[in-house]
């Protein structure tokens, strides 16, 4: 079976940013990662098959919120969730989803069939 999205994951922490881009692999996704927003703008620009980013809320630099914003202003159809191990209200912004560290192996399925069949 071929990659079913391309993925774009950011986090400064490099141990969570592993995990992360291992459960978007294992998904079937084609994934790209970066340690900031600054690095995460470049790969976006790079690379339009990007479909999804996926960065941390609280990261050194940029926080995800504002790569979130840069993000959407750059590419309008990009899908974006937000993520973090902290407590974030997200429920002030409909253009995003927000998922809880850590992650799971059926959350991220569950979340990408929802991503790609809804849009």
């Amino acid at each position: 079976m071929g990659k079913i999205a391309a993925v774009l994951v950011v986090d400064d922490e490099p141990i969570a940013r592993e995990a992360m881009v291992n459960l978007f692999d294992q998904a079937g996704c084609k994934v790209f990662d970066a340690f900031n927003g600054a690095d995460a703008l470049a790969i976006l620009e790079r690379h339009p098959e990007i479909s999804i980013l996926v960065t941390d809320v609280l990261m050194a630099g940029m926080p995800g919120t504002e790569l979130a914003a840069e993000a959407r202003l750059r590419r309008k159809d990009l899908r974006i969730i937000l993520t973090s191990g902290k407590p974030y209200d997200a429920a002030s912004n409909d253009n995003v989803l927000f998922v809880a560290k850590p992650w799971r192996a059926a959350e991220v399925h569950l979340l990408l069939g929802d991503l790609l069949q809804y849009g």
